[in-house]
């Protein structure tokens, strides 16, 4: 399936580093987030510690749904590995703010961290 590059999310892999950036209001979200999980597991297995940045700019409800897998799947490693979770918010975005509480919230044995964009 053919996306606008604009609307899909930009995953990097990087040494023990993930970062997950952008727009994230693709057509079928299925199709661009699966690709993803099928990516994390396996690439936290290599490592003892990695820290995962999500700077997204927006994101749709199918893509949330993800959001959340990704959180569930983040807290079973969390044992086995060392997760720091960067969650990226501009000022004045409190949605994307009041969104990174909300994951805090439901996902109290992870340590999310909410940090202001200057980008």
């Amino acid at each position: 399936m053919n996306y606008n590059p604009n609307d899909v999310p930009k995953f990097e892999f990087s040494g023990n580093e993930i970062n997950i950036s952008g727009k994230s209001i693709p057509e079928d979200a299925d199709s661009v987030w699966r690709v993803f999980l099928r990516q994390l597991t396996p690439y936290i297995d290599k490592l003892n510690e990695v820290t995962i940045n999500f700077k997204l700019d927006i994101f749709n409800t199918a893509s949330s749904l993800y959001l959340t897998n990704i959180f569930e799947i983040i807290s079973l490693y969390n044992t086995r590995c060392k997760i720091n979770i960067n969650w990226y918010f501009f000022e004045e975005d409190e949605d994307m703010q009041f969104l990174g509480e909300t994951y805090q919230e439901r996902n109290p044995k992870l340590h999310i961290k909410l940090l202001k964009r200057h980008d």
